[in-house]
């Protein structure tokens, strides 16, 4: 879909001139202001995705885009990073060469950057073994298992149907492998309160909450 007002607020993040609205500055201008107040990496995520949600193909196929003008919002949306994060199935599917054309290079020089991104994939090829256990707040072990799912890359799944209120945590411990990667913990904070039912809103194509 084209949008003019998406293609300025582009440009701006590309370092070309834009307006502003009254006071407001443009959406990907206050990413960049966030981004300057933050000592963390600021992440960010950029999604292909269809009207009813989908974003591929039934087989994994790689798909064309559906103008120029969205394939050149792909690369001002990589000119913006300093590294891009993909997956190594889609690297392989799709063929991807992370690539910008020569005006976003030169723009990226001229703020003092790299002429490109990072490229930084990620794959796993062995087979990881381990468990995943979810631990209610209480210390007790609710439910384990060992079954691994997908991959490359890999997975694990475990479900509690009403679990108590609290702070859960999900770990899942490797049966191998260095000693600092051997057990990951994640916490998983769960509310007493019932959350609001799923309700159509004006404008929206999916339920929200």
């Amino acid at each position: 879909m084209k949008s003019k007002s998406r293609n300025k607020v582009v440009g701006d993040a590309a370092g070309v001139p834009t307006k502003k609205s009254g006071s407001r500055r443009l959406p990907l201008q206050r990413e960049r202001n966030i981004r300057s107040r933050i000592s963390r990496p600021f992440v960010s995520a950029t999604f292909a995705m269809t009207v009813d949600g989908k974003i591929t193909t039934r087989d994994f196929g790689p798909v064309d885009f559906t103008s120029r003008e969205d394939k050149l919002h792909l690369f001002r949306q990589r000119a913006l990073a300093d590294a891009v994060l993909i997956g190594h199935s889609t690297l392989k599917r799709d063929n991807v060469r992370l690539g910008l054309p020569d005006d976003l290079k030169a723009a990226r020089l001229k703020r003092g950057r790299i002429q490109a991104p990072l490229r930084v994939i990620v794959a796993v090829e062995k087979p990881l073994e381990g468990e995943l256990a979810l631990i209610a707040p209480n210390g007790s072990v609710a439910v384990k298992s060992r079954e691994r799912l997908g991959g490359p890359p890999y997975f694990w799944f475990a479900e509690v149907a009403a679990p108590i209120a609290g702070t859960w945590h999900a770990q899942l411990t490797r049966d191998s492998g260095a000693a600092e990667c051997g057990t990951i913990t994640r916490d998983i904070a769960v509310s007493a309160a019932k959350p609001a039912p799923l309700h159509q809103t004006a404008g929206s194509l999916w339920p929200v909450r």
